[in-house]
């Protein structure tokens, strides 16, 4: 891991301001790329499931929504027939 900066107030000189500025700049790029890459790999960790690791099922999160497995569980709609006089009746009964 990287070392934290240190805050140092000392009696510099005014002129060793900007190198200063400058190597705490260099400091705080270094650290923003090493956490960027932490995330990428933590996401990385995070996306993987079942499907695309050696993980078995059972570790799946139940919480969350799985587009291929819920469109292949849910049947196709069908379309009801609709009446425009009520349902159909058997003539041979009284109603």
């Amino acid at each position: 891991m990287l070392k934290q900066p240190t805050l140092t107030h000392s009696l510099e000189s005014p002129d060793d301001e900007p190198k200063r500025l400058r190597e705490r700049v260099a400091e705080q790029t270094a650290l923003i790329e090493h956490l960027r890459e932490r995330i990428r790999e933590l996401e990385a960790r995070l996306a993987k499931d079942s499907h695309n690791s050696s993980r078995p099922p059972s570790s799946d999160s139940p919480f969350k929504v799985q587009e291929a497995a819920t469109t292949l569980a849910t049947p196709a709609k069908r379309t009801q027939a609709k009446w425009t006089t009520g349902p159909p009746r058997c003539h041979s009964l009284p109603g």
